[in-house]
């Protein structure tokens, strides 16, 4: 098992494509995804899933959120691995000091 985080696009801004996180939690486990926890109202969701190609990963996700919520979901996965790459690939201070 792998763990992901879903950063799902034009949720919750707005007024528009309003989600709560409860249904959201639920629709990730529906999908039998494990150990899901969202973040704030920010449609970010870590969870736990069998290894998977993140095309296929991706497209479940959107399928599955478009049909329980009724909106064109447009999510974009990544795993543990690639968001420490990114963290670590980040310029010297870079968001320790507000400018």
């Amino acid at each position: 098992m792998d763990r992901y985080v879903a950063l799902l696009r034009g949720i919750n801004v707005g007024g528009n494509n309003v989600i709560r996180m409860p249904p959201l939690k639920a629709c990730f486990e529906a999908q039998g995804f494990c150990d899901v926890a969202t973040y704030i109202q920010s449609g970010n969701i870590l969870f736990t899933a069998s290894r998977s190609d993140h095309l296929g990963l991706t497209r479940r996700i959107e399928e599955a959120l478009s049909k329980a919520f009724a909106y064109r979901s447009r999510v974009v996965v990544r795993s543990f691995e690639q968001m420490n790459a990114v963290v670590d690939d980040a310029p010297k201070g870079f968001g320790g000091r507000p400018a």
